[in-house]
């Protein structure tokens, strides 16, 4: 039996399709749609490197996806006062603040215990609170995934929903593991465009007090993972 070997695969106008490196790895000129979740962007940020802005990705969203799942682990590497992971999204390398307001809550239970409760969750300044709250010792993280619905358009408000792990610093108990899940939305006047994404942990508040770019952020380390799906 023969292989058919190839370089790169054209459309019937003689564009370029598709690339096929010499390790097999194959390459889209365009970004495929309608062929269910695709590839859209990454980014990995070592602890040494961590920063307020260290995990933040620009042009992720367009009108070629409604939906979004994002695959993450936010560490905060250093031991801080800031205690909530949240997202914040821009348009254009511009980060989304004043006129846009979001509301959201967060349930959480803890491992191999009857602990429970609620946060609630509120900023007139784009930032989405989705999990808290670590401890103030080092290297807490948050790991799991995540929805986001309508991004790129101006007229659906964006929303979010989430699911994951949170483990408190390495100083505490073994016990202190949370199983927690969220969601955030923007307000229906406020539905806002965004092209890209940032995980930020910010000093935030559980009980629906407005939380702004005033409040203080840590820096931050981890990944994240990005797949675009069109409805």
């Amino acid at each position: 039996m023969s292989n058919l070997r190839v370089g790169a695969i054209d459309s019937v106008n003689g564009n370029n399709a598709i690339s096929v490196a010499a390790d097999g790895k194959s390459t889209f000129s365009s970004t495929p749609v309608g062929v269910g979740m695709t590839y859209v962007g990454s980014i990995s940020t070592a602890d040494g490197s961590a920063a307020i802005d260290g995990l933040h990705i620009n042009n992720l969203f367009s009108a070629n996806y409604d939906y979004y799942k994002v695959f993450y682990r936010v560490v905060r590497p250093a031991a801080r006062v800031e205690d909530y992971m949240a997202v914040r999204f821009g348009n254009g390398g511009v980060i989304i603040s004043d006129g846009t307001a979001v509301r959201g809550h967060m349930q959480y239970r803890k491992f191999n215990s009857t602990s429970e409760g609620i946060y609630y969750y509120y900023s007139s300044k784009g930032i989405h609170q989705i999990h808290g709250s670590v401890d103030g010792g080092a290297g807490p993280f948050w790991t799991g995934e995540l929805m986001i619905s309508n991004p790129f358009s101006s007229t659906i408000p964006t929303s979010i929903f989430s699911n994951c792990v949170m483990f408190q610093s390495t100083s505490t108990s073994e016990g202190n593991k949370w199983y927690e899940h969220a969601a955030s939305a923007e307000d229906w006047g406020d539905a806002t465009s965004a092209t890209d994404m940032r995980f930020v942990c910010i000093a935030g508040n559980s009980q629906g007090t407005d939380v702004t770019y005033t409040n203080s952020m840590g820096p931050v380390s981890g990944n994240f993972t990005v797949f675009g799906l069109k409805s």
